[in-house]
């Protein structure tokens, strides 16, 4: 793979909509080493507890937000999670592997620096990053989706199987 062929590619589209489904679809596809993290969700109550959590070893997660279920709110944020444990995550995938997962880049991390330098640097290495970015109006989040080596897609229920089929063909045709 050559580093002048390579992008980032993100999807955005509501949630619930089969992002991080395609995700995984496409990995199955790849025959590469692959990290980087995911989130994963636990209730208890009227509590949703978020984890970042590794992709390559499920049991490799810190608690990173909490919210609310009445309120539909985020009421918590653990910035020494995604600060320390996300940022090591990233900066270790993009030592070791091809292919380095950013599921999801979102708000909660707005005031975490060292998290969003460590997503910088995943972006700039010469990995293939595959990410999902949340329908946000935000700094972090504007300033991925206009850098030039990112390609976006927005997936709705009419074109999930198209995209899974089109980010496929860009990837076996252009970079792998």
């Amino acid at each position: 793979m050559g580093d002048e062929t390579l992008h980032n590619i993100f999807l955005t589209g509501e949630k619930g909509i089969g992002k991080t489904t395609i995700i995984y679809k496409i990995l199955d596809h790849l025959n590469c080493d692959v990290d980087g993290y995911t989130v994963k969700s636990i209730v208890h109550g009227t509590l949703k507890d978020f984890y970042i959590t590794s992709i390559k070893d499920h049991t490799k997660k810190a608690l990173m937000a909490t919210g609310d279920i009445t309120k539909r709110k985020i009421i918590n944020i653990y910035e020494d999670s995604l600060n320390n444990f996300g940022a090591e995550l990233i900066n270790n995938c993009i030592k070791t592997n091809d292919i380095i997962v950013l599921d999801e880049i979102g708000f909660i991390e707005s005031n975490c620096n060292n998290f969003k330098n460590a997503i910088i640097n995943a972006l700039n290495s010469n990995k293939l990053v595959l990410g999902v970015l949340k329908e946000f109006n935000g700094d972090f989040i504007n300033s991925i989706r206009s850098r030039d080596d990112v390609i976006l897609f927005r997936v709705d229920e009419k074109n999930r199987d198209e995209t899974l089929s089109l980010i496929l063909t860009v990837l076996n045709e252009g970079m792998i």
